[in-house]
């Protein structure tokens, strides 16, 4: 039991380091003109920092010059990059793919957004889910009643292989070690993937729900929707209707929209200004 105990927590802490692999480690600095590397613990609050294209953003900031597109999905689980623009806030741990831009550090390293990432698994490896706590004391009184049932075979078969049978068979090591063990490994599984549980009890939890509640666009869907078909009513011409809405629609960034436009301009080539 003890041994697949430190087995599970031995898993569990390969993929915490696995998340502390993705944390930033580098800032480049922006002082006195010049730019140079430091480390992302060195870095101080209202630091200036050049993020260039490609680089995990290393600390929480403000962007101060630039546009910058934004991969969040290590925070959110979005696949499609954020557009931002001076003046928004940027999280450690998410990534730059767009053009270099510059921020003004607003929280160190710390105190960053990955970094609590961070801290809320290792939380959650150590705090016990309410049935582990059950689990525990059920133990406390299950090793006593399993000596005396095995006690008691002894003095009704006087046979020491029924004693050990029941020793065995009755070990309290699966109760006290399968829950922790399953709870430990659905966390650093879970961290694996991209999904931080804040507790034990978390897990426990969602064995018990029956309904999901996901944000759709961008993260159970890509946000590129494409139309089939269109039925028009009371006669309205099909062709009219199409160019009509497709035209208007040039002017919105919907998702619905875009698509609407596509289909548009797929059977007329060009649509008109409105």
């Amino acid at each position: 039991g003890s041994a697949l105990e430190d087995h599970a927590f031995r898993k569990a802490s390969f993929s915490l380091d696995s998340l502390l692999a993705r944390s930033p480690r580098i800032a480049n600095l922006q002082k006195d003109g010049d730019i140079k590397q430091i480390k992302v613990e060195d870095v101080q609050i209202d630091d200036v920092l050049l993020v260039r294209s490609g680089d995990l953003i290393p600390v929480d900031g403000i962007i101060l010059e630039g546009t910058a597109e934004i991969d969040e999905s290590a925070l959110t689980g979005e696949p499609l990059p954020k557009i931002k623009t001076s003046g928004n806030a940027v999280f450690s741990g998410t990534v730059n793919v767009g053009d270099a831009f510059k921020i003004t550090c607003s929280k160190t390293s710390v105190n960053s957004q990955y970094s609590k990432i961070v801290q809320l698994v290792r939380k959650a490896q150590q705090e016990k889910a309410p049935i582990q706590r059950l689990a525990d004391k059920y133990a406390v009184w299950f090793t006593p009643i399993v000596i005396v049932i095995s006690v008691l075979g002894w003095f009704i078969t006087k046979n020491p292989e029924t004693v050990l049978a029941v020793l065995v068979v009755a070990t309290p090591c699966p109760l006290i070690f399968a829950t922790p063990t399953a709870i430990i490994s659905g966390i650093s599984r879970a961290a694996k993937r991209g999904i931080i549980v804040k507790t034990g009890a978390a897990i426990e939890q969602v064995g018990k729900s029956k309904v999901a509640v996901f944000d759709k666009t961008g993260t159970i869907t890509l946000g590129t929707p494409t139309i089939d078909e269109i039925i028009t009513l009371n006669g309205v011409n099909y062709d009219v209707l199409l160019r009509n809405v497709a035209s208007i629609e040039q002017m919105s960034s919907h998702p619905a929209a875009i698509a609407l436009v596509q289909m548009g301009k797929e059977k007329f080539g060009k649509l008109p200004i409105v």
